[in-house]
């Protein structure tokens, strides 16, 4: 779809860019964590971000950020860096490069992530019939700051990689993630079309449920 499309592209982007930076901070935010991104849609990932057949890709989009907050005040953002203990001692450098806003921190997901969840409306394998959790099956990559602001903002890089099963996640593992993709280990024994079910469960309970259809005709053996 369009929609999806630029919904990860648009995350591609906002990873790759760096602007200059000429040492002047115009504005301070509280926290390292300059904008926050909520869920928006899990989607198909990209080649280059993926080539193992059937991850999935968590896309992001704005929800609230150091500017807001420096030139509107909005509770929002403030909120978030209490969460998650993200306030930084003297604040973090913010600047405006070309008329557009810029944190020298970092982006990530503003929800915390305690579960996550996939079934398939298909057969996996001898294993996993359909509509039988995929926890033991896919693993979540992703990027965590949380670590980083937790050690006071002590280390060299700020960027934590992590890699779990699903079965392996607890509360607290996925704070401040970014760039989340979901991989399967193994490929459904069958090829063809599945509808993979994937439900996000947030540390208030709330349950986010997406619905992706995933073509493995692709695939010509059960391991990636």
């Amino acid at each position: 779809m369009k929609i999806a499309f630029e919904c990860c592209c648009l995350a591609l982007l906002s990873a790759c860019i760096k602007p200059s930076y000429d040492g002047t901070c115009r504005y301070k935010s509280p926290g390292y964590i300059y904008v926050y991104e909520t869920i928006y849609m899990i989607d198909v990932a990209p080649k280059n971000i993926s080539k193992t057949l059937g991850s999935l890709y968590v896309c992001g989009r704005y929800y609230t950020g150091a500017e807001a907050y420096v030139k509107s005040h909005d509770p929002a953002y403030y909120d978030l860096c209490v969460k998650y203990g993200d306030l930084k001692p003297g604040g973090q450098c913010c600047h405006v490069d070309h008329g557009i806003f810029f944190g020298t921190g970092a982006i990530a997901i503003a929800e915390a992530i305690d579960e996550i969840h996939i079934i398939s409306s298909e057969k996996w394998d001898s294993s996993h019939a359909a509509g039988e959790l995929l926890d033991d099956v896919y693993v979540a990559e992703y990027i965590s700051y949380f670590p980083y602001i937790r050690n006071s903002y002590k280390a060299n890089n700020p960027q934590t990689y992590c890699r779990k099963y699903f079965s392996e996640i607890r509360p607290g593992d996925m704070y401040l993630s970014w760039n989340i993709v979901l991989k399967p280990q193994i490929l459904p024994e069958s090829s063809g079309q599945h509808t993979l079910t994937v439900s996000i469960i947030l540390d208030t309970g709330e349950v986010i449920e997406y619905d992706v259809e995933v073509d493995f005709s692709e695939a010509t053996q059960c391991k990636p």
